[in-house]
């Protein structure tokens, strides 16, 4: 089945081949030359001519290895294929999709963004009577917004756009929950720019307390402060739940106490992961803290909870994050959205209002959730085993030398990296079903029960207070459930990404994709170039920035803020009115020279590395082109080659 004819194509294609995946030739192939009998390495089949029977065999088994290994390279490729489709489905099945879009959308139209009513003064002033969440700015603001009937109460009403959308909070249950930070003695004693002289001979020095900003070693235990809103509290029940006033004390919990992720009171376990919000100013637990749960319902009297709140200062100078958090489902669409408005409040008095929402799929275990878990984990499997068989080919084989080792390197530790990903993901799954298997039971009741928790009690108190119980634990499992179906969600995007990039090494069988691949690996060094070149631009002027335009312009009040305005700034139409938003700043050099120097350099390094990586790819095509038809020179574009020979030194 091989033609002899062109037996010098056939061994320049052959030895192409070989320096492609780095394998050794057969012993004596090419080196051995019989008169009239071998060109190239081939063996000749005219008859009269001298040749070796081994030599005839070697060639033949060189030719089976390389059938069998092309044979196998293409069901690997077949197989991943296979293991990236079902990867898509997995990664398609755990996206809320248009649902979780519309459940986000509607919570943002109804809830951050609605105008609240804010009433008589000092409320209103006439026709600026309103304020949304992003307005609130103290606490009289904050308590006025919760209790409006077009703020937080909003969400419980017949015309509620959640409603609308199908979106139901589960058991009408508010989590109200804040950070402190206990009062320390400030540092002004002994100091003598603080002295200052009492008639008629007394020197004193001020003392007072200061409050330091939030982290999460400053979190501790303050004093419990006793809200006193029992009877609040109670009425706040009575309307939903005809229960005992045994019952009623059960329930009550003592807001100031530090409480944890389920339960209340020292030494509570916290459950689950720890849900953080990721706020302007740092990250914030919300299982931790100081916390009270709202049932707020048609009938219960809740903004009288929320006056004793106020009145009680739940929220002083010791406060440094505020969060209202719930978990509405759409039992229709089996879709889901955990919501968090929070206030980060700093040690100097600011107030800055945000929100966040996080839309999950509430997936229960059946066949296809087993079928997709059980395929993910074979796959893995699969694919490390592949892994293994790979890394111990480059170590052992005593053709392939320290330039393939370094060459393949990267791709192993992305194999690598690639094993480590399915079997992590998989884990996340199986942790994920379990969570929605414990909540099965009750789903159906669960769900269509709507936001009202009046369907709770129909019996006794025990009955009552069991069910309570179960909403309240639910409520938290499903706030851990929808923050870790966020991160795995994550992390099968990055696993998808990195499969979709292997997927060129796989297919490296093809010429032109090989060719494709090995250019890119040339890239390489002109990609780590730019990275490096531009990170020193860029650090360098945030920092500049951030101790020049600090509490002038936003963008540079932190580092990070800094580093994110410069980096979307190259691609943005962001010009030098930015940097002099006011008349004071148009006489000023300083912004002129930071503006246009911080330009020029960073389109300098990106076009750079551009043309580094045309020229590379050029190189190594031209090579690549040079050893598939022979010695010969192999004429390219006249133009490309005086532009190469320009900007090569240069670029480098």
């Amino acid at each position: 089945a091989v033609s002899w004819t062109d037996r010098s194509t056939a061994a320049a294609n052959c030895r192409a081949m070989y320096d492609v995946y780095g394998a050794p030739l057969p012993h004596n192939f090419g080196t051995q030359v019989v008169s009239g009998g071998l060109a190239h390495g081939i063996p000749s089949h005219a008859p009269g001519q001298g040749y070796q029977e081994t030599e005839r065999m070697e060639y033949l088994n060189f030719l089976l290895f390389h059938r069998l290994r092309r044979f196998g390279v293409v069901a690997h490729a077949i197989l991943y294929a296979l293991f990236l489709a079902l990867l898509i489905g997995i990664n398609v099945k755990a996206s809320p999709g248009s649902a979780g879009w519309i459940a986000s959308d509607s919570w943002r139209r109804s809830v951050p963004q609605g105008w609240a009513n804010q009433g008589a003064p000092p409320y209103g002033n006439g026709v600026y009577d309103s304020q949304s969440w992003y307005d609130i700015d103290g606490p009289a603001n904050f308590w006025h917004w919760v209790r409006s009937d077009r703020g937080l109460l909003h969400l419980f009403s017949n015309t509620s756009t959640l409603s609308q959308f199908g979106q139901q909070i589960i058991g009408g249950i508010v989590r109200f929950s804040q950070l402190r930070t206990p009062e320390e003695t400030c540092a002004t004693q002994g100091q003598p720019l603080f002295y200052y002289a009492r008639p008629p001979d007394e020197v004193q020095t001020p003392s007072y307390q200061c409050n330091i900003p939030w982290s999460g070693d400053a979190l501790q235990d303050t004093d419990s402060r006793p809200a006193s809103c029992e009877d609040e509290y109670f009425k706040m029940w009575k309307g939903t739940y005809q229960g005992s006033e045994k019952f009623f004390e059960q329930t009550s919990s003592d807001p100031w106490k530090h409480t944890c992720a389920v339960g209340s009171g020292e030494g509570c376990q916290q459950n689950g992961r720890t849900v953080y919000v990721n706020g302007k100013y740092g990250a914030y637990p919300l299982s931790e803290g100081y916390s009270f749960n709202a049932f707020v319902t048609a009938d219960g009297n809740v903004t009288g909870y929320f006056d004793c709140m106020e009145a009680s200062d739940w929220i002083d100078q010791g406060t440094r994050f505020v969060a209202i958090s719930l978990i509405t489902l759409n039992p229709t669409l089996n879709t889901g959205f955990h919501p968090v408005l929070y206030i980060e409040i700093t040690s100097s008095g600011g107030w800055y209002p945000r929100s966040q929402g996080t839309p999950f799929i509430f997936v229960l275990q059946d066949g296809v959730n087993t079928f997709l878990h059980v395929s993910l984990i074979l796959s893995g499997v699969y694919i490390g085993c592949r892994y293994i068989c790979h890394l111990l080919w480059d170590i052992y084989s005593s053709g392939v030398t320290s330039a393939v080792l370094a060459k393949t390197s990267i791709i192993r530790m992305l194999q690598l990296l690639q094993v480590v990903l399915v079997f992590w993901y998989a884990g996340e799954l199986s942790r994920l079903w379990g969570i929605a298997s414990d909540l099965q039971p009750q789903q159906k009741d669960f769900s269509s029960s709507a936001s009202h928790a009046r369907w709770l009690l129909q019996a006794s108190d025990q009955q009552a207070l069991n069910t309570l119980n179960y909403l309240i634990t639910a409520m938290y499992s499903i706030s851990d459930y929808a923050y870790s179906w966020s991160q795995a969600r994550y992390l099968g995007g990055f696993l998808l990404v990195l499969s979709i990039l292997l997927l060129l090494e796989t297919l490296a069988f093809n010429p032109y994709v090989d060719l494709l691949v090995i250019s890119i690996q040339q890239s390489a060094l002109p990609l780590l170039l730019l990275l490096f070149s531009a990170g020193v631009i860029v650090l360098g002027y945030a920092v500049a920035g951030h101790l020049t335009f600090s509490g002038q312009l936003a963008p540079f009040d932190t580092l990070g803020t800094a580093v994110n305005f410069l980096c979307l700034q190259v691609f943005t139409k962001q010009g030098f009115d930015t940097y002099c938003e006011d008349a004071a700043c148009r006489g000023r050099w300083f912004p002129v020279v930071y503006f246009w120097t911080y330009m020029v350099l960073v389109w300098l390094v990106v076009l750079s590395s551009v043309i580094a990586i045309l020229v590379n790819g050029y190189e190594l095509a031209k090579k690549r082109q040079s050893a598939l038809v022979g010695e010969e020179e192999v004429t390219f574009s006249f133009t490309f080659d005086s532009i190469r020979s320009r900007w090569f030194p240069v670029v480098y």
